[in-house]
């Protein structure tokens, strides 16, 4: 048994829309999904949205609080955006920890979509693709592989990491991510925001951390298959015209 898990707040509200409706109509999915929204969603509202109460037996919502940090730990974030071009507001990527709490171990696989994904053809070849004890993402230095984990983090402030990790590695997007509820342990939430206090230095917020704790710390990220014989599964955008796609973030062509 498997959920698909949304994150957002009230801004992405729309884009969480268009990404279930497609997500149901076009990737033809008729499991569970559950939205995990912020603080400022007024859940009593959103449950009267009319597609919120036209999929009620399907989509259920899941309110947590916003992650708070200490007044320090933002100012070395307001520096990093400042480096990086990150816009303030993107803060609330950290609430995308919430899918990794016991809650979600009701289910064996969960299947984490960014609102605002694009969805052109069923998605049951990419659920297909689950393992046991594994978190399934994209590489984020596809296809040259030049990037490295280093890069997600300042250069003049990560001299810790470097001691404590090899970040001289492959990393993965935190965009969509398939994995199996088992490497959820009651502590993950937590461990999760202590490393992003300890290094609020990633220049793309969630994505740096995650990918310290899950393949510095637990060693359980594999790709996810980039495609068959018939169609590729997922990319960040669209850079071949040979076959479809089923997933990819943006509808953009790269050539």
């Amino acid at each position: 048994m498997s959920c698909v898990a949304f994150v957002c707040n009230n801004g992405f509200l729309d884009k969480f829309i268009d990404t279930c409706n497609a997500l149901i109509y076009v990737g033809e999915y008729t499991g569970d999904i559950v939205l995990v929204t912020g603080d400022d969603v007024d859940v009593n509202s959103l449950l009267k949205h009319p597609f919120i109460k036209k999929h009620q037996k399907q989509v259920s919502i899941r309110a947590c609080p916003d992650i708070v940090f200490e007044n320090n730990v933002y100012k070395t974030m307001t520096e990093t955006n400042a480096v990086c071009g990150k816009a303030h507001n993107k803060m609330f990527q950290f609430h995308k920890y919430h899918i990794f709490t016991p809650f979600f171990k009701k289910w064996k696989y969960v299947f984490y979509i960014d609102c605002g994904a694009k969805i052109f053809n069923p998605i049951q070849p990419i659920l297909n693709c689950a393992c046991e004890d594994t978190l399934l993402a994209h590489s984020d230095a596809f296809p040259t592989y030049v990037w490295k984990l280093s890069g997600q983090f300042l250069e003049d402030k990560k001299q810790e990491l470097y001691e404590r990790w090899d970040l001289d590695r492959d990393y993965f997007q935190s965009t969509i991510m398939l994995f199996d509820t088992g490497i959820i342990e009651e502590d993950t939430f937590e461990t999760l925001c202590d490393l992003t206090e300890r290094y609020p230095i990633s220049r793309t917020n969630d994505q740096g951390i995650l990918n310290l704790y899950f393949i510095c710390m637990k060693d359980k990220w594999k790709q996810l298959t980039l495609g068959n014989g018939e169609t590729y599964f997922y990319d960040f955008n669209i850079r071949n015209n040979d076959k479809p796609y089923i997933m990819t973030k943006y509808y953009v062509f790269n050539d």
